[in-house]
């Protein structure tokens, strides 16, 4: 009881917290226009916004809202979380690289296209708070990556079993390590756990439950320090 209380007042304390994602697809998933603050309204405690993002770097999908980000963006966020990297494994031609590439270069290839989005990102940070500079907007935003997972390739169908495997998703991972670093972005690790628990997956890439729960429960205690899980907690 006493932690959640703790976790009420943490969140009433990032109550300014803006959208994670502060741009919103129309029906036709583009282009995206950007939001302005959320309303100060009592109780409200957080803002979250999602929006898929299926490649390491799409020019077609990132280049707008990293465009509204820096043009039109009210308000920077205080956080942005990104994970990306199943797509890039699982259609190698599209990810700019091909099905019977090796997996150092696939993971190279994926590296490229992560190091474009990280330098168009920082880009588009760097213009907004140069917009925002005479609104005192000088924090930069938290920057979170969620880490490419293991496969349980027992679960996979067939069609996917030569395009996804672990080994390939650590290479991934070690490939986009140093380029996240230099860029100040935190890892955050979904491998571990998630290899050592290929039963929990019903399809060899998700895992939803306790699997799940506890990347979600890591999440939040990056996004909210100094709160830890209740005990018995069943949040998601």
């Amino acid at each position: 009881r006493r932690c959640q209380h703790r976790r009420r007042r943490r969140l009433h304390r990032v109550s300014a917290l803006h959208s994670l994602a502060f741009v919103q697809p129309n029906a036709t998933a583009g282009p995206y226009r950007p939001l302005g603050p959320p309303p100060r309204k009592r109780g409200e405690v957080m803002r979250l916004g999602f929006r898929l993002k299926a490649f390491a770097w799409e020019a077609g999908f990132d280049e707008p809202w990293l465009r509204a980000l820096a043009d039109e963006a009210a308000a920077l966020p205080d956080a942005i979380v990104l994970s990306f990297g199943l797509w890039d494994m699982q259609y190698p031609q599209q990810a700019g690289s091909s099905s019977g590439a090796s997996v150092a270069e696939r993971a190279a290839a994926f590296a490229a296209a992560l190091q474009t989005f990280l330098s168009r990102l920082g880009d588009a940070i760097d213009a907004a708070l140069a917009r925002l500079s005479a609104r005192r907007e000088r924090k930069r935003p938290r920057l979170l990556w969620l880490s490419v997972g293991a496969i349980a390739s027992r679960a996979l169908p067939a069609w996917k079993v030569k395009l996804l495997h672990s080994n390939l998703s650590r290479a991934f991972n070690d490939a986009a390590a140093p380029l996240l670093r230099r860029a100040g972005v935190s890892v955050l690790d979904m491998y571990t756990e998630s290899s050592a628990h290929p039963e929990a997956s019903p399809d060899g890439v998700h895992y939803p439950g306790a699997v799940s729960r506890s990347h979600a429960q890591r999440l939040l205690r990056q996004l909210l320090p100094g709160c830890r899980r209740a005990e018995g907690s069943r949040e998601s």
